[in-house]
């Protein structure tokens, strides 16, 4: 098992969260709920998000990432990046978005125990910095 793969079998199972958005200068945009499934399995990663926002319908968006060469690929019909350790328990994934190819994000995961993470995405806009988005989640079901 690669080093990358190891590491994120650690965060497999489901996490309840918030989703915090914010501008540049840090007005608050939205807040939200979410639950993140993911699971692996052999060289597939597999991530399912569900946002739960006021007064609105849940939207789930399914996710799928191949491990080749290390590392953990997403190539999929909406999103495509990569995804690296920039540390013991900092994860970070710059990608696309293939219906919006120029925004770019770059997520940063912090494991902070087994059963605390936070994640940050810059979400840039040709270049500029328009939106972060702080996410506090906590594990639920472990696998």
């Amino acid at each position: 098992m690669s080093e990358l793969k190891e590491r994120l079998s650690r965060v497999v199972g489901v996490w309840e969260g918030t989703y915090s958005s914010v501008t540049p200068d840090g007005d608050l945009i939205e807040r939200y709920r979410s639950r993140q499934e993911t699971s692996l399995d052999g060289d597939v990663w597999r991530e399912r998000i569900t946002y739960f926002r006021d007064e609105q319908e849940p939207q789930t968006y399914d996710f799928t990432g191949r491990f080749s060469g290390g590392m953990l690929l997403f190539e999929d019909d909406d999103i495509s990046g990569d995804t690296y350790f920039a540390g013991e328990d900092i994860l970070v994934l710059p990608y696309t978005w293939k219906s919006r190819p120029h925004e770019q994000v770059v997520e940063t995961v912090i494991l902070a125990t087994a059963s605390h993470k936070a994640r940050v995405w810059q979400v840039f806009d040709r270049g500029e910095l328009v939106r972060v988005m702080i996410i506090k989640e906590h594990l639920v079901i472990g696998d």
